[in-house]
């Protein structure tokens, strides 16, 4: 599969949907772009997996207070491929860039996105992030001009 592929086209809408809820604090649409269990993995750590929606909830409460705190603006996810996997299942691997106004809060990162059919079309089933990335969600660590390189 190219970038011009539908799965590319599904992950860019779902990709929309997911930077603007997790932008305006919006649950119900952050719910609907993903896949009940979700798999947030870090790299070389213990994936964590919302699987109700309160425990998804939950995931996005945390990630919603860290944007505020740091004031995010935008995020940009820049498809590089995608993948047909058995299942209906598609792999999409992008940068993902995160900004506050004009300045980037981070380096660019890359990651893969696995994204699976669903009642009402594909939805995210699992997120990878560096390890910097879970830490700085969770509060537990500010992120730095290296951190969460892929």
């Amino acid at each position: 599969m190219q970038k011009g592929d539908d799965a590319c086209g599904a992950f860019c809408d779902l990709g929309d949907g997911l930077a603007r809820a997790l932008l305006t604090g919006d649950f119900p649409l952050h719910a609907e772009v993903m896949a009940i269990p979700l798999r947030i993995v870090p790299l070389g750590g213990q994936a964590c997996v919302p699987d109700s929606p309160s425990a998804l909830q939950h995931d996005f409460d945390l990630c919603d207070q860290t944007i505020r705190t740091v004031q995010m603006t935008d995020i940009y996810r820049e498809v590089q491929a995608a993948r047909a996997e058995d299942g209906g299942r598609v792999r999409v691997f992008r940068a993902v860039h995160i900004f506050v106004r004009a300045h980037r809060l981070t380096d660019p990162f890359r990651s893969g996105m696995p994204m699976v059919p669903g009642t009402a079309g594909l939805r995210i089933a699992e997120v990878v992030r560096a390890v910097a990335h879970i830490d700085w969600t969770l509060g537990r660590r500010a992120i730095g001009p290296t951190d969460g390189l892929i």
